[in-house]
């Protein structure tokens, strides 16, 4: 796993769990 996967994994958690600001 590289460290940029795991940040955008986190990034998408944060976006599924928080409504789009968008």
């Amino acid at each position: 796993m590289n460290h940029s996967v795991r940040h955008l994994t986190e990034a998408n958690l944060k976006i599924k769990q928080e409504p789009r600001l968008n």
